[in-house]
């Protein structure tokens, strides 16, 4: 099962992931949106640790708070993200711990900006044995 897929949607980008797990499907989103920011995640180094705990009402908001949360430790604390570690969803909480390391110019390309992360066409559903998520970034 491939982690994830980007799909084209006006002038956004949007990932659909899949996981065998919830757990799995939500850090393969994650990792996509890392996907997006960066041109190569396979030189980015996991030395930092970050510690992530997000609420929501349900499973849609707690996705958006993930992401969106993951989203500012990149803006605001220059960190590319690229091991993503669900540890626990409930059905009002998320708690995971992510791996990277503070941006550097000489060795990471960055690739899109991602302004948000949106509600539109958000799908979480499961499958088959499998979990999908859609998702669609503001660029």
């Amino acid at each position: 099962m491939k982690r994830f897929e980007f799909f084209e949607h006006t002038a956004d980008i949007g990932v659909i992931a899949y996981g065998k797990t919830l757990k799995q499907a939500f850090a393969n989103c994650a990792y996509g949106m890392f996907s997006i920011l960066v041109e190569n995640l396979n030189q980015v180094n996991t030395s930092k640790t970050v510690h992530v705990e997000v609420k929501g009402n349900d499973l849609q908001e707690i996705l958006v708070a993930f992401l969106s949360e993951l989203l500012y430790n990149h803006t605001v604390g220059n960190l590319i993200l690229k091991k993503f570690s669900v540890k626990e969803i409930g059905d009002t909480f998320l708690k995971a711990k992510v791996y990277g390391e503070g941006y550097d110019p000489n060795r990471h390309e960055l690739s899109h900006e991602i302004k948000t992360v949106t509600y539109h066409q958000l799908k979480i559903e499961e499958k088959e044995g499998y979990f999908r998520i859609q998702v669609i970034f503001d660029i």
